[in-house]
């Protein structure tokens, strides 16, 4: 019984510090975003040669690559 609750409570712990360091680098990536040039390449580190490339020729276009980025991914 003590070890389920350690699981469970090691389960949650990962997911809220997860969930903590996303929200952290979409702080600074939007912060970034604010002061930088475009257009600019993004790519997810999963995926081989142009798989999960994207290009974002505007402030609002690499807004919303970083949300969906940060969420389900880039669809293929």
């Amino acid at each position: 019984m003590e070890q389920e609750v350690i699981e469970i409570n090691k389960e949650r712990f990962l997911k809220i510090a997860k969930e903590n360091i996303q929200r952290q680098g979409i702080e600074e990536l939007l912060k970034w975003l604010e002061t930088t040039t475009f257009p600019k390449v993004f790519k997810l580190k999963g995926g081989s040669g142009s798989r999960n490339v994207k290009l974002a020729k505007n402030r609002k276009e690499a807004i919303a690559l970083v949300n969906k980025a940060f969420s389900n991914g880039f669809s293929q």
